[in-house]
């Protein structure tokens, strides 16, 4: 774990805070491409049930 350490003070102070940046918006962007394919999977999925309950119902 130490040469872990040590080799992360190495790399610039600039570059570190750059490759979190660059992490945290790549984890932001795929939560929220996420969160919108679930929401349309749930309101597709939602749909199609319904849809089955009343053709159940009607026929």
């Amino acid at each position: 774990m130490k040469a872990l350490s040590v080799s992360w003070y190495k790399i610039p102070v600039g570059i570190r805070r750059f490759l979190g940046i660059l992490i945290l918006v790549m984890l932001a962007y795929w939560t929220f491409t996420f969160s919108v394919k679930l929401i349309c999977y749930l309101l597709y999925a939602g749909t199609k049930i319904i849809d089955g309950f009343f053709k159940f119902l009607v026929g």
